[in-house]
């Protein structure tokens, strides 16, 4: 049995609550990330390029303001592997096919689930295999 826990403040939470955090706030904030609706598949590359240290805008680095794999002593520890095998997934994607939407040019509406928003499931995405 989990039992309920109490912060500071005194706010108490019952044993077997489910607890989540708004990343919505986060990730979605103007201050963070410049036009964060735009689509920009340079976005992390231009930050990364205003970084000094050149990690804080590595895929699998963990932040307030990046809780893609969570954060602090949770955050996930496959990360690294996890971000490894979708950058060589994506990679093999690229050399190989031509890919393009059912509607070229036309994004499928997102779903929510709860809380969740994640790609159409239903949606159509083209693969050609290209000539070698």
């Amino acid at each position: 049995m989990v039992n309920e826990h109490t912060f500071s403040d005194g706010t108490t939470i019952p044993g077997g609550t489910t607890v989540v955090i708004a990343v919505d706030s986060v990730h979605l904030n103007e201050k963070i990330y410049p036009d964060p609706l735009k689509f920009d598949p340079f976005r992390f590359v231009a930050l990364q390029e205003q970084d000094n240290t050149g990690k804080r805008f590595d895929l699998a680095t963990t932040a307030m303001d990046a809780l893609t794999f969570g954060h602090g002593k949770h955050a996930c520890p496959g990360r690294h592997f996890a971000a490894s095998e979708l950058k060589l997934m994506l990679a093999h994607v690229i050399m190989n096919y031509d890919v393009k939407l059912e509607k070229e040019g036309v994004r499928p509406r997102d779903v929510w689930i709860l809380a969740a928003c994640i790609p159409n499931p239903s949606a159509k995405v083209l693969f050609r295999k290209r000539a070698l």
